[in-house]
């Protein structure tokens, strides 16, 4: 089982690198289906990250002024939200590919806007 957490967390790093050092490439060999499991994973993923760096910096005073406990929060409550609002984002983008006349899945918009 760690050895698979490992490379989970080993692929997620790979991801977040091809994404900042080369985003047409990333996007370009993207594949278009595959499912939603593996997109929401990497957002949650990235949440987690977020919400550790919004905790550590409201804790050290350099965030929004908040009590310890709603900055230890931020660490469950940011995955949600990225969660739910990398669906909505996904429908967005899907409504405005539509209008442009877009063939392509919902599921294509979600791991686009991941």
């Amino acid at each position: 089982m760690e050895n698979s957490i490992e490379k989970n967390i080993t692929a997620i790093l790979n991801t977040v690198v091809k994404v900042i050092t080369n985003p047409v490439g990333f996007f370009q060999g993207m594949l278009k289906t595959g499912g939603f499991v593996e997109p929401l994973i990497f957002m949650l993923s990235i949440g987690v990250v977020a919400g550790i760096v919004r905790a550590t910096l409201a804790i050290v005073g350099l965030g929004f002024a908040v009590s310890f406990s709603q900055a230890i929060a931020s660490i469950i409550v940011v995955p949600i939200f990225a969660g739910i609002f990398g669906f909505v984002g996904a429908g967005i983008l899907f409504i405005i590919w539509k209008i442009m006349g877009s063939q392509q899945s919902f599921e294509t918009a979600y791991r686009c806007s991941r």
